[in-house]
């Protein structure tokens, strides 16, 4: 119900900014309007501020004006509530030039609100009533209210050993391998970790590996066995044998180098002077160890074929003496080693 005198006031006249027209207490309820008498026309425009408890509720484009040559203003469709008890105080915030010297009538009109005790606020129990009223519960709490003993539970609730239990499990997953096994009943979870078989491991090893050249891999699955075999092919220098240096000794006073003399050491030994002859035809990458053992000197000749030494020497230097010769491309060689002129 809306009592539209419920709150008259009167102030004394003002002659200044600085005195303040009116402040009372509110009797409780919602403001809905707010009209406002001056009495004589003001010169000039007289604008009012309105507050609670010195908390502006207009702002300055809703303040309540007076204009120049009128004696009264109002302020409809407003919704400000208050309890009984709240201080408003009326101000005049710009002071027409004349002042105002009629008295100041602030008429409100309220819509009934809760009667409240003698000198403004809340009683105990509307208090409670109204912090039970907010307080909401949430996931594991629980607000308990009890209005009979004025008093307010916060129980914070734990999940059980069974709720843990199923979340747990719910969490985990298997993964490669792994397996997770979750008995309710028991309140027990396994992780285990699958292992393979000899056979497992041994097929994965097998078809890891591959066979290169001149390599033959044999896996025998019945047998577990997985034989690797190096094997050389024809003409290969590859194979073990080749690896050793085979020698071919000279005792006489010439010799001519031959294919087969490839990758052999060749030892030259008499008395007399030797001469070793390099021909042509040996082919690019032929290459041989020569030694003189004896006391005859060892002299190196071309047939048909080109042989270079830094210092352009053409003998060893003498008994225990070698040197290599090498075909760095057809017919044409490297001598190096312990030489002389």
């Amino acid at each position: 119900m809306i009592n539209p005198l419920e709150a008259i006031y009167t102030g004394a006249d003002l002659e200044d900014a600085t005195l303040g027209v009116l402040q009372f207490r509110s009797p409780g309820g919602t403001i809905k309007a707010a009209y406002l008498y001056v009495g004589d026309n003001v010169s000039d425009d007289a604008v009012f501020n309105i507050s609670i408890e010195n908390v502006a509720l207009w702002t300055l484009g809703d303040r309540l004006t007076v204009l120049d040559g009128e004696s009264e203003t109002s302020k409809t469709g407003l919704n400000i509530v208050t309890v009984r008890g709240d201080v408003i105080q009326l101000d005049l915030e710009e002071v027409p030039e004349t002042g105002i010297t009629a008295p100041v009538t602030l008429i409100l009109e309220i819509e009934d609100g809760v009667e409240l005790p003698e000198g403004g606020g809340l009683t105990t129990e509307q208090v409670q009533d109204v912090v039970g009223a907010m307080m909401v519960s949430g996931t594991n709490t629980l607000w308990i209210y009890d209005d009979a003993l004025g008093t307010l539970k916060v129980d914070s609730s734990s999940l059980s050993d069974e709720d843990i239990q199923d979340k747990v499990a719910a969490m985990l997953s298997a993964g490669t391998n792994v397996t997770v096994t979750y008995n309710d009943p028991a309140g027990t979870l396994s992780i285990s970790s699958a292992t393979r078989t000899d056979e497992e491991i041994q097929d994965v090893v097998a078809a890891l590996l591959a066979q290169g050249s001149n390599v033959t891999l044999t896996y025998n699955d019945a047998g577990n066995s997985l034989t690797i075999a190096a094997s050389g092919g024809a003409g290969s220098d590859d194979t073990k044998a080749d690896k050793t240096a085979n020698i071919n000794a000279q005792t006489g006073t010439t010799y001519t180098l031959v294919a087969a003399d490839n990758n052999k050491i060749v030892t030259l030994e008499n008395a007399a002077a030797i001469t070793l002859t390099v021909p042509a035809g040996l082919g690019a990458g032929f290459n041989c160890l020569i030694v003189q053992l004896g006391a005859g000197q060892v002299t190196i000749a071309a047939s048909g074929t080109t042989i270079h030494n830094r210092q352009s020497h053409t003998k060893l230097a003498g008994q225990y003496a070698s040197a290599t010769i090498a075909a760095y491309s057809s017919n044409n060689f490297i001598m190096q080693g312990d030489t002389t002129v």
